[in-house]
């Protein structure tokens, strides 16, 4: 389903995404596409809440003022929002992640296209949540800070010529207990150095024991 008309009400300070609420009658899943005429979704905020999976289809763009936030501080399951390829996501504040350990649901956010956030990354500062890179051409810049808090995963899959780095203008910021995940499984080249992350500045560090690499 396309939701690309719901970013174009005029009272759509903030879009709520979570199963019921929207999407009336509907599975806890949606699309947002390209067919707003190449103009885009603009809204101020998007929340995806409580088990639900937003996919944003290749060719989409999203054009957001403030956030997006992935059950951030909501009761109820994770979600899950996932970036095709050739799709374009620009969040003009930041990307705020987690989950609910109360159904111990984790959150994910999936980039398979490019997405730019003009503040932070924040990932796992309270519950679970994971922020899956995949490939090397997708695309992730951050205009200030990467904040892998304690409950964060951060995940590099690689295709068969590498995958990109997560680029950061500020810090990146490494707590106790998060996670480093590496796939390998479909990397054709040789050695070589790989990028995960390309920041100003790190501080803290992924421990050995949470940092799993297969495939290579």
């Amino acid at each position: 389903m396309a939701l690309a008309a719901t970013f174009m009400t005029a009272d759509a300070a903030i879009i709520t995404i979570s199963g019921n609420q929207v999407l009336q009658g509907q599975t806890s899943s949606g699309e947002l596409s390209s067919e707003n005429n190449g103009a885009g979704n603009n809204a101020t905020a998007i929340q995806v809440r409580n088990g639900y999976t937003l996919t944003v289809l290749d060719g989409a763009i999203v054009n957001l003022s403030q956030a997006i936030n992935v059950s951030q501080g909501v009761n109820g399951n994770g979600a899950n929002v996932t970036q095709n390829a050739g799709s374009t996501v620009n969040i003009g504040t930041s990307l705020n992640m987690s989950g609910n350990a109360a159904t111990g649901g984790t959150s994910f956010y999936t980039v398979l296209g490019t997405l730019t956030i003009d503040d932070d990354l924040n990932a796992g500062a309270a519950f679970a949540a994971t922020f899956s890179l995949i490939g090397d051409s997708a695309t992730v810049s951050v205009g200030r800070a990467v904040n892998a808090k304690a409950k964060s995963t951060f995940e590099f899959e690689l295709n068969a010529t590498g995958v990109s780095s997560i680029d950061a203008v500020g810090a990146l910021t490494v707590d106790e207990g998060a996670k480093l995940v590496i796939d390998g499984s479909a990397y054709a080249g040789g050695n070589t150095d790989i990028t995960l992350f390309d920041a100003a500045s790190m501080t803290g560090s992924f421990a050995a024991s949470d940092i799993s690499v297969t495939g290579l």
